[in-house]
């Protein structure tokens, strides 16, 4: 379920960066979309590394 919640979130980012690009804006929530691939990747990391609890 994580991978799928990070795949999402990468998918917003790309979405987001060309909106970007093709307007000429910066946006503040590419910044907050960041932080939250970067959360996604170490909870994904930490499920290798500890597992999950069920």
């Amino acid at each position: 379920m994580l991978s799928e919640v990070l795949d999402f979130l990468l998918f917003v980012r790309a979405k987001y960066s060309q909106d970007d690009v093709n307007t000429g804006a910066v946006s503040y929530e590419t910044d907050e979309d960041l932080e939250d691939i970067a959360d996604a990747k170490a909870a994904l990391a930490s499920i290798d590394s500890e597992g999950t609890i069920s």
